[in-house]
């Protein structure tokens, strides 16, 4: 699979880059882990708060790690896990 970036050049995004509004968003995001994003810059801590970002980051993995066809079982998995009704 490609590298995921946030938001790509055609205008695509992540499952996570998705969530973070344009007015928020910096191109100096990219290539960093959503932890990471956390770290670097406040105002993802902020909009995310209350949100486990180990959740975050889970959904983060499915995405990357995972093709389409299998993300219904992945994110039903994550859901389990994080005691969330999918």
């Amino acid at each position: 699979m490609g590298q995921c970036l946030y938001r790509a050049p055609d205008g695509r995004k992540c499952a996570i880059g998705a969530l973070i509004p344009d007015n928020i968003y910096s191109p100096l995001m990219e290539h960093k882990s959503v932890d990471g994003l956390a770290t670097s810059f406040p105002i993802i801590k902020r909009f995310f708060r209350g949100i486990d970002f180990e959740l975050l980051f889970e959904l983060q993995v499915i995405h990357d790690k995972y093709g389409p066809n299998t993300w219904e079982k992945e994110l039903a998995d994550t859901a389990k896990t994080f005691h969330l009704n999918p």
